[in-house]
Parts: structure tokens; C-alpha cells; sequence
């Protein structure tokens, strides 16, 4: 089982931010609503943070058959939306398992199937949990 984060602790770039030293980290959700607002800075940061996380749990895994993806969400808030919060983590997530050799790539030639589920209520701990299944030989 991979855990995914669906919030990140970033530093803060603001002045004021950085004499506080006690305000200088944010937490920024990754769905989809945050991530078309992000500036062409923070993304490939916060982009970077998550393949950090998510690449230490995939490291050395390697995936010979085509696969089946399945995301577990245990949201926070009640009024989440279950494709909002799964877009982002799926395409950063497939993205890692390329970078790290995993898959070959992330078309659909090599994901043949991506499943969203919504698990249960999580306030301390929000997630994604990932199942990756290999189905059969790619042709």
C-alpha cells in the first residue's frame, strides 16, 4: 500500500513570513481547484514535494504487465469532491512512477485502468492510499 498526501507543507517566501520563525510554512491542498491557481512557481514546487514523498515508496518497484490503479481517498472535509482531489494525485503519481522506472509509461498502453474511491472521513489524517494491480502482458 502507497500513502499520498493530499496536503503539503511549503515554505513561505514572504519577508514578514521568514522573521517568524514559527510562520514560515504553508499548507497547500493538492486538487484540482488549487493547483490551476497555482503561479508557474509554486507548482513545480509543490509538484517536486509530493514526487519526494511518493518516490521513496515506489523506489526499486518495477511493473512488467500493464496496470490497474486504485486511489483510496480519506478526505477531510465532507464537502470534498472525490475527482477534484484524485485528478492532481493521479497525474503527479503516474508522472513518479515513470520518473522512477516503474512503468514505462504513463499512456494508456501501460494504465490501463484508474479507479477513484471515497473510504471514509479522515480529519487528522487526509490521504490517498494507492493499490496498484498488474493485469496482463502488453502486446
Amino acid at each position: 500500500m502507497i500513502t499520498l498526501p493530499i496536503y503539503l507543507q511549503l515554505p513561505f517566501k514572504y519577508k514578514k513570513a521568514q522573521k517568524r520563525k514559527d510562520d514560515n510554512l504553508f499548507t497547500t491542498p493538492i486538487n484540482f481547484n488549487e493547483a490551476r491557481l497555482m503561479n508557474r512557481f509554486t507548482y513545480p514546487k509543490v509538484k517536486k514535494a509530493f514526487a519526494e514523498i511518493a518516490g521513496e515508496q515506489v523506489r526499486g518497484k518495477v511493473y512488467q504487465w500493464q496496470i490497474k490503479v486504485v486511489y483510496n481517498l480519506y478526505y477531510k472535509n465532507i464537502q470534498s469532491d472525490v475527482t477534484n482531489w484524485i485528478a492532481v494525485v493521479d497525474k503527479f503519481f503516474l508522472d513518479v512512477l515513470q520518473k522512477e522506472g516503474c512503468i514505462i509509461d504513463d499512456n494508456v498502453k501501460y494504465v490501463i485502468e484508474t479507479v477513484a474511491r471515497v473510504i471514509e472521513q479522515d480529519r487528522e489524517n487526509p490521504r490517498v492510499e494507492v493499490e496498484i494491480t498488474e493485469n496482463y502482458s502488453i502486446t
